[in-house]
């Protein structure tokens, strides 16, 4: 496993339960519920937010950031595919999100690539698709298919706060 290039003990991050999210941000993933989440949760100070990759919206993404004068999260470009692991390896949850009018089944690489570095998975997803229900029978992680950030907001506490939970999703992630 290559070493990451980015080290979020060195960051503003350090210190913080991160979330991570990997891979294209593009209009696809709905990535706005995501940001309108981590502006939710701008004063609670022991999570963090690290998205890393390409995509039409991260422009926006940056702008929406700098507007909110948001300290909890960090965008990074795309890295080379070997050093993902290491990466994943300093987050605690990692992050999949899909524009809810996605309507076929689809099961994103990050979602693989979690799995592989044995982190939990919560995913903003519509419902009744095959991610979903992987992700709740093999009980890898959360899978929340509504429209409120607050209620996905619950959610991620709810993981975040239960140490037992992380810990039994992650061993079945691996």
């Amino acid at each position: 496993v290559e070493k990451s290039s980015i080290n979020l003990n060195l960051s503003k991050l350090k210190e913080r339960k991160i979330l991570i999210y990997v891979g294209n941000m593009g209009v696809a993933q709905g990535l706005q519920f995501i940001l309108d989440l981590v502006l939710s949760m701008k004063n609670k100070s022991e999570i963090g937010f690290v998205f890393v990759g390409r995509g039409s919206m991260v422009d926006s993404m940056n702008l929406f950031i700098k507007e909110h004068s948001l300290e909890n999260i960090l965008i990074y470009d795309q890295i080379p595919s070997a050093e993902i692991k290491s990466l994943l390896g300093q987050a605690n949850i990692g992050l999949v999100s899909l524009d809810s009018r996605h309507k076929a089944n689809n099961i994103p690489g990050k979602f693989l690539s979690y799995l592989q570095a044995g982190i939990p998975t919560l995913a903003k997803i519509n419902k009744d698709t095959d991610l979903e229900e992987t992700i709740e029978i093999k009980n890898v992680g959360k899978v929340y298919t509504g429209d409120s950030v607050k209620e996905f907001e619950e959610i991620l506490e709810g993981m975040i706060n239960s140490q037992d939970s992380l810990v039994l999703f992650s061993e079945n992630s691996k």
